[in-house]
């Protein structure tokens, strides 16, 4: 795994050219300089450079040579990649005639390999985590991929006769002559017009003006037009879309083979996620996902002698919860539970005490080269990746993306995959089950889905805007929303990925690759490992798991009133029985945000906010903002105009 940058110049003056590409050299590797990064390696050639920060994640990294120069075929490649799958890439190289491959060839070896023999096509072979740059030098093509689901990602920029890539934004900010430098007024209105975590409404874009973003599952193709460049962008895998429907299942939905078929491509994808020569991490909580996954990964680490080392966010010692509900904002007990049953991993409970967003939130800025909305959980997730680092890690698991595959299912969004694709009667018995499995009344739960039916045809037919609740209406300017269409972007995308619970076999399957939270999760995760040398590794978002869970039958998810059944009974060896089945409680994430936001670091109301802050959110507004003392309701929009204030204060 590495961090790769490179530029490519049309300058037609031979003098001038070299001049430049040796600026370009010292300016793009600057910022890398501040990353954990074990060797730094370059190959030039006579119209620019290819560059690569390697770290050593395992072994094999050790001897990795890149960037690779191929001089008989002048072809420039280099890869921030890991590989998964790797001895079924190895067997198709094999059989394709590259007899010089081996368990021990390293990951960017064989993907070079890859490129060689099958071209664009290679990524029908590679499976992994990777950004891959090539350079096809007598076609005057220039490539750039990202892996499917976006597990690492890549910025890239043409300006005038000057190509450049890397996978941090500010190499290429420092490259672009003055004249093209700005911030991206569209990224940001995208970024600002929503309530949520989530910043790409735009996915290919950035905060900097001309610097665009990979996109998971796509690759960028650049070619050279007199003294420029021209780019598209080919998408050549959709998780949304990638569904195998020629494979055949079993009838019945509690048939054994469905288990093992699980069993075996989980325990598989988690195999290949703790490959590292370091030691292991792993966030835990009480739910199915990170639980699941640690747990798994534990007892494969203790057939090999090694510990995990597990890490959960808990509340500050003095927050008190006023109105817990069904919110459990301190999940310690079911952790505690849940490791009781592994004494090789070695637990931390962490309270980050000191730390809120505004006393992190320099750094945070810095390190994600964006006006970040979810700083609020990052500051947990920080003292997490450092406490890690610090011990030696050099993965840390999660299972982020486990809503969408292993701990996916609900009864009312199987209730009308049954009702809209026929099975009436079917769907009505499955939901009276669930009732009385549960103890929820019939009439109850048929209220429900009527209303929620109700709420879907609204919606369609543009009658009810509650989808807007989530849009910003107080602080975004509302021509900046206008602008951009923000709105009509986002109403197609909810009505693509579904906004109710009415939901039909297909969009239940659409929303495994639901590209705005993909698009978070890379940019988060890839700038993490550059920074604390700590490899972000989500096993529920492997591609052979998604494949797997597109491949199986509604049933799979949710049958005879049990949601979520691929944890639930295929996982049940492995999670206590209380926090496998318990339906009643829900972790809450942050609950001490305002304790915390109040205790740590609170200078908003004296905080001078950059003036260009103004350029895209009401003055008006956030002066008032500005003045209130932090609560529940105005916290994350108080930590979003500093986070904003801030970026553009270093960026702008």
């Amino acid at each position: 795994m590495s961090a790769i940058w490179g530029a490519i110049s049309l300058e037609k003056d031979v003098e001038k050219r070299k001049k430049r590409i040796e600026e370009l050299k010292a300016v793009m590797k600057q910022p890398y300089e501040e990353c954990r990064i074990d060797r730094f390696e370059e190959k030039s050639f006579d119209n620019g450079f290819f560059a690569c920060g390697i770290q050593y994640f395992n072994k094999r990294a050790r001897n990795e040579e890149l960037p690779f120069y191929d001089k008989d075929n002048n072809t420039v490649f280099t890869a921030d990649v890991v590989l998964n799958g790797r001895e079924k890439l190895i067997k198709e190289l094999k059989d394709a005639g590259c007899s010089l491959t081996s368990p021990e060839t390293p990951d960017g070896e064989l993907a070079f390999m890859a490129w060689r023999e099958w071209g664009c096509d290679f990524t029908k072979h590679v499976i992994g985590l990777f950004a891959i740059a090539v350079y096809e030098k007598d076609k005057n093509e220039f490539y750039l991929f990202t892996d499917h689901t976006g597990c690492r990602c890549a910025d890239y920029s043409i300006c005038g006769n000057e190509l450049y890539f890397s996978t941090l934004s500010s190499p290429i900010v420092n490259a672009m002559p003055k004249e093209y430098k700005g911030i991206d007024e569209q990224f940001l209105a995208g970024c600002e017009s929503s309530m949520t975590a989530y910043m790409y409404v735009f996915p290919d874009r950035t905060p900097f003006k001309g610097v665009f973003h990979t996109v998971r599952g796509n690759y960028t193709r650049a070619e050279a037009a007199e003294d420029t460049f021209s780019f598209t962008s080919v998408e050549y895998y959709n998780p949304s879309m990638a569904r195998d429907t020629t494979r055949t299942w079993p009838s019945d939905p509690k048939d054994p083979a469905y288990r093992d078929a699980f069993r075996e491509v989980f325990s598989e994808c988690i195999r290949d996620a703790i490959d590292t020569d370091g030691e292991v991490a792993a966030t835990i909580s009480s739910g199915l996902d990170s639980s699941s996954v640690a747990t798994v990964a534990a007892r494969l680490l203790q057939n090999e002698r090694k510990k995990l080392h597990g890490y959960t966010s808990v509340p500050l010692k003095d927050f008190e919860f006023n109105n817990p509900g069904h919110d459990l904002p301190d999940e310690s007990n079911g952790v505690k539970h849940i490791v009781a049953g592994y004494p090789n991993i070695e637990q931390e409970f962490c309270r980050c005490e000191g730390m809120s967003p505004f006393t992190e939130m320099d750094e945070l800025v810095h390190m994600f080269e964006i006006p970040g909305k979810a700083f609020v959980n990052q500051v947990w997730i920080k003292y997490i990746v450092d406490s890690a680092s610090k011990k030696g890690c050099k993965v840390l698991l999660n299972g982020q993306y486990g809503n969408f595959t292993i701990s996916r299912g609900e009864m009312r969004k199987y209730f009308f995959q049954k009702l809209l694709g026929g099975n009436i009667l079917e769907a009505k018995n499955q939901l009276a089950k669930f009732g009385e499995i549960h103890g929820v009344p019939r009439k109850l739960l048929f209220d429900g889905v009527i209303k929620e039916m109700k709420t879907e045809a609204k919606f369609r037919l543009g009658i009810s805007k509650n989808y807007e609740v989530i849009f910003d209406k107080k602080l975004l300017k509302p021509e900046l929303m206008n602008k951009y269409e923000i709105k009509n972007v986002l109403k197609k995308r909810f009505k693509y990925y579904g906004i109710t619970d009415v939901e039909t076999i297909n969009r239940m399957y659409r929303n495994l690759g639901d590209i705005n939270i993909l698009q978070t999760q890379g940019l988060y995760d890839t700038k993490y490992s550059l920074y604390y040398g700590v490899l972000f590794r989500d096993p529920t978002k492997d591609i052979r798991l998604m494949e797997l869970c597109a491949s199986f039958p509604p049933e799979q998810y949710v049958y005879d009133g049990t949601e979520r059944r691929l944890v639930r009974e295929y996982l049940d060896d492995y999670l206590p029985e209380y926090e496998r089945l318990q339906v009643m409680y829900k972790g809450r994430q942050s609950a001490d945000k305002v304790t915390r936001l109040k205790s740590f670091g609170d200078n908003h109301k004296t905080l001078n906010l950059n003036s260009k802050v103004y350029d895209y959110l009401d003055k008006k507004n956030v002066t008032e903002l500005m003045k209130e003392d932090i609560n529940e309701i105005n916290a994350l929009d108080i930590v979003r105009v500093v986070s904003l204030s801030r970026f553009l204060e270093e960026y702008g």
